[in-house]
């Protein structure tokens, strides 16, 4: 399977399938719990609007110019070519003015149960391209269940690929996403590696052709702004968390700005902030080699090398690309050369618009 599959423009459908509308805008699809988005008008007086393109988990609640508004009515029912749609009714026309409705999310087709977990969202978003099996994404929806990985988001633009909205998602909760990789999609960087984890090779002396290892210090991140809890209705961040690698600081305060729009709980930010930010302010040797050993990306092998001694060791083949003169593959792994800072968090709030 290609990744480029997935770089053509997400198949969600817009107002275009209706046989009247007044401007083309996306028919959205929302995931997770208290996602909030911008409905669209489906009726010509401004009272039925469309919240989601499918069926979701129920109403949380409704703004209508930022106060709450429970004069309305939801439902699910299909629309005016048979689609099934999360409507919600009004008694009055509500044209103009600025709605926000927040929902828990798409169910899944077979259990009815909201999907948050992000290797079973990325796989029903997988599958608005292309029919894929839900373990293809196992690896990721399993390591995100043990690490109580959890996500909300919206898939609410029909011109962005399919590849933008899972890569997004990978971003957002620090993990690696690539139909080259057995797994397609997996947590990377990770705190350690657990024990049922496969080893699929070994890399020394023996095996590898050439290398050229090189510091890696030019990119050391040693603080952390982690933005959350997107409101997907206006595309902004409401939440701010800071996180700070503590003793690393003091030599090197180097800052960076992560954006998570698809995590919504202040306990994953934090988690997953603290992963990112573990990796981030290590120094590194950046090992580019080569062997006719094949080892997929995404997946790990035991490394030795007299070039490197003291860092032997199971690593993540970050890429390998097969050497186009031959036989041989042009690997690509990452060393840590120090142990994992302690990382505190300094700062949290909501951010006020």
């Amino acid at each position: 399977m290609s990744y480029y599959q997935f770089t053509s423009p997400i198949p969600i459908r817009n107002t275009s399938v209706w046989p009247q509308y007044s401007e083309i805008a996306t028919l959205q699809v929302p995931y997770g719990l208290g996602v909030t988005v911008k409905p669209v008008q489906y009726d010509q007086q401004g009272r039925e609007w469309h919240v989601a393109d499918c069926l979701i988990g129920g109403l949380v609640s409704v703004k209508v110019d930022g106060v709450f508004y429970n004069a309305g009515e939801f439902l699910h029912t299909v629309d005016l070519v048979g689609h099934q749609i999360a409507l919600y009714k009004t008694p009055e026309s509500l044209t103009g003015r600025d709605i926000q409705i927040t929902v828990n999310g798409k169910i899944h087709p077979i259990t009815g149960v909201v999907m948050t977990n992000p290797g079973v969202v990325m796989w029903d978003i997988a599958n608005f391209t292309k029919p894929i099996a839900l373990s293809t994404f196992d690896t990721l929806r399993l390591e995100c269940q043990r690490n109580n990985i959890i996500i909300s988001g919206n898939i609410g633009d029909h011109t962005r690929t399919t590849r933008d909205y899972l890569d997004e998602i990978g971003d957002s909760i620090g993990a690696v996403v690539s139909a080259g990789m057995p797994a397609f999609a997996r947590l990377f960087p990770v705190d350690s590696i657990e024990d049922y984890e496969p080893i699929y090779g070994e890399f020394n002396g023996d095996n590898i052709d050439f290398i050229n290892p090189t510091a890696q210090i030019e990119d050391i991140k040693t603080v952390a702004r982690i933005l959350y809890d997107y409101n997907h209705a206006t595309g902004e961040p409401q939440k701010v968390i800071q996180l700070e690698a503590t003793e690393l600081k003091k030599d090197n305060n180097y800052e960076t700005e992560i954006s998570m729009p698809w995590v919504a709980q202040n306990s994953v930010a934090v988690s997953v902030g603290t992963r990112i930010l573990k990796w981030k302010a290590q120094k590194k040797w950046r090992v580019p080699f080569t062997s006719s050993k094949v080892v997929p990306a995404g997946c790990y092998a035991n490394f030795s090398h007299p070039l490197l001694p003291g860092l032997d060791g199971t690593y993540m083949m970050i890429s390998a690309p097969k050497d186009p003169r031959g036989g041989a593959v042009d690997y690509m792994t990452a060393m840590p050369v120090q142990g994992d800072p302690t990382i505190t968090m300094t700062q949290t709030s909501e951010i006020f618009q």
